[in-house]
């Protein structure tokens, strides 16, 4: 798969902040990722809005140990959706979320969790555009590879914006 490089598509902040998630992410042994709309903006050379890492496994987890090594500014925990903000010394907040299974009872509703710390290939189903489902890895054996499951590089490429395969209205029977 293609790699991309993330010193060249981040600004000096956002690139030192994700090199500690990097570095604490090697020395846990905890599988964490790049997903969502900042993968997005990188590949589409767009500026870049919210930072969101996908930990395999549960975020709370992993950012306490960051917490420990990185010594953030702040940090801001949910435990209703397992995800986790952190805020950087230097400013920048990159939020975090825990792999998870969900479904939605009724569109509109928050998600009713399933499962958490799921595969990473599950979790992926959970997400809402084919484009949002395109990862960047941040693990030492595929560094900043590009990962997509489900599709969304040629959505992407051909500017397509299809919905994922989330599911909503179902009941916890069908699940």
């Amino acid at each position: 798969m293609k790699k991309v490089n993330l010193k060249r598509s981040l600004n000096n902040k956002v690139f030192e902040a994700i090199a500690e998630c990097v570095r604490v992410a090697e020395l846990s042994g905890i599988k964490i990722y790049l997903v969502g709309g900042i993968v997005r903006d990188i590949l589409l050379k767009k500026p870049l809005h919210d930072i969101d890492i996908t930990v395999e496994g549960r975020a709370k987890e992993f950012v306490e140990i960051l917490d420990c090594y990185v010594k953030t500014k702040s940090v801001k925990y949910n435990e209703n959706l397992p995800t986790a903000k952190v805020v950087f010394k230097n400013g920048v907040e990159i939020d975090f979320a825990s792999t998870r299974k969900e479904f939605y009872e009724n569109f509109g509703d928050l998600p009713k969790i399933t499962e958490t710390g799921c595969p990473l290939e599950e979790d992926i189903k959970r997400r809402d555009f084919t484009v949002n489902t395109i990862i960047i890895s941040l693990n030492k054996e595929n560094l900043f590879e590009i990962l997509d499951f489900a599709g969304g590089l040629e959505d992407l490429k051909k500017k397509k914006l299809k919905v994922g395969s989330r599911k909503r209205n179902t009941t916890k029977k069908e699940q």
